[in-house]
């Protein structure tokens, strides 16, 4: 797997309350197929905030600057692996973060994203074959810091970074590399500078999470099933924050073997990030600071399994559309009143100065490696073949044209009955 492997130990890409809505409709021709998106209500939440003014900074292998999907949504970024300042994905696994998170939304093209109007600074710190150094992703962070106070905007740090060994498999836990002292100091750098920072919990099924956040602002998320429990590869424990959906994720991809615009679902809790990421833009894009953003995430929650926090679902299932105060209004339904349980709610602390680096720091550089699943994303056709990681067989999506158009249909009645006019994106 390449470049400078070193060490044992590798990083694996691994409240202003608004009205009860009726969703805002999308007109991309996969969206029917994103479950996640509707899981979390975010067509919802778009009819209070779609990100504007948000600056999403993948760190990465990179995203696909050509992709007809997200090429109107990006930023100049940089290149921490060759150093050239060409952030080109040469993989594939940034180009699915970047469109679950922000890719360009109701332009009747693929799929549509969480935060539809903010940006996304690609930033690769992770090679081709999905592995790289520890300090390339503290650069990385350090510079996207540096690039949103440039550009004037606020800012969410996307790592979707995880540990695991060299055998590429989930054996005995080894050290989490994300702890390292320079990548764990950038890390609580950047939430001290107003980023709000989302990491992957990991997939390695067991209970220990990649990172331990102990500073506001800093979020570390798990994967969701479609039944709404942790994906059985999630890891979990005590340093989990919250779940979003992981499992069978549509979203943008690049693949050197299947050409330009090129569309896949994928599996992993680096994929349930995004989701996250794009929850906490919406929310700081109407004012909110990181840790406020990340606050509220947490608060709103759809709790599972015990009441309040537990180590196998954090303090629940994200819920975007609840972060955004917006109660959802289904379109076989009558408004009802939210169900979340408003005790489970997690205390926070203000941000405070980096801490001092760890007692027993990793002696030598550890390399980085790609999460992913056993099976690469297909690439989509009209209708898609989700890939199934439990060996399942493939579930066929809906026809996209006749739900939309049931959907529509309904909507529409049910704006005339409780609104005054139609609601769409903004």
């Amino acid at each position: 797997m390449g470049l400078r492997r070193r060490a044992a130990a590798a990083l694996l890409i691994g409240a202003l309350l608004v009205p009860s809505a009726v969703s805002a409709a999308s007109n991309d021709p996969r969206f029917s197929q994103q479950w996640g998106l509707h899981r979390v209500g975010a067509e919802f939440a778009w009819t209070s905030a779609t990100g504007g003014g948000v600056l999403i900074a993948v760190i990465d292998t990179g995203v696909d600057l050509n992709h007809e999907d997200l090429k109107s949504k990006l930023v100049p970024g940089n290149d921490f692996v060759s150093g050239d300042g060409d952030a080109s994905d040469e993989h594939g696994h940034g180009t699915l973060v970047a469109g679950v998170a922000a890719a360009a939304t109701n332009n009747s093209k693929g799929v549509a994203s969480v935060a539809p109007a903010a940006q996304i600074l690609p930033v690769r710190a992770i090679n081709q074959d999905g592995v790289g150094e520890p300090d390339d992703v503290r650069q990385a962070i350090d510079y996207s810091v540096g690039r949103a106070q440039e550009l004037g905007k606020k800012l969410i740090i996307n790592l979707s970074l995880d540990g695991l060994n060299d055998q590429g498999s989930h054996p005995a836990p080894v050290p989490l590399p994300l702890a390292d002292p320079r990548v764990d100091t950038a890390i609580k750098n950047a939430a001290n500078a107003g980023a709000a920072v989302i990491i992957a919990a990991g997939n390695t099924g067991q209970a220990s999470t990649s990172y331990d956040a102990d500073r506001a602002g800093i979020l570390v998320v798990g994967a969701s099933d479609r039944n709404d429990g942790r994906w059985q590869f999630s890891s979990y424990g005590p340093g989990l924050d919250l779940i979003a959906p992981g499992v069978d994720v549509v979203s943008t991809w690049w693949s050197r073997e299947h050409g330009a615009n090129v569309y896949g679902s994928a599996s992993g809790t680096s994929i349930s990030v995004p989701f996250v990421a794009g929850t906490a833009s919406l929310l700081m894009s109407k004012g909110m600071s990181n840790t406020q953003a990340a606050d509220r995430i947490l608060k709103t929650a759809r709790d599972l399994g015990p009441p309040g926090r537990d180590n196998e679902h954090g303090w629940g299932l994200l819920d975007t559309a609840a972060a955004l105060g917006v109660q959802r209004i289904e379109p076989t339904q009558a408004p009802t009143a939210p169900s979340r349980n408003s005790g489970s709610q997690r205390p926070r602390t203000q941000a405070t100065a980096p801490a001092p680096a760890p007692e027993a720091p990793v002696e030598s550089p550890s390399p980085l490696a790609l999460e992913e699943s056993s099976n690469p994303p297909p690439e989509l056709s009209g209708e898609v073949a989700l890939s199934s990681p439990e060996g399942r067989e493939p579930t066929r999506a809906i026809n996209y044209g006749s739900a939309l158009l049931l959907l529509l249909a309904v909507a529409g009645h049910i704006l005339r009955r409780f609104a005054p006019g139609v609601i769409g994106l903004r």
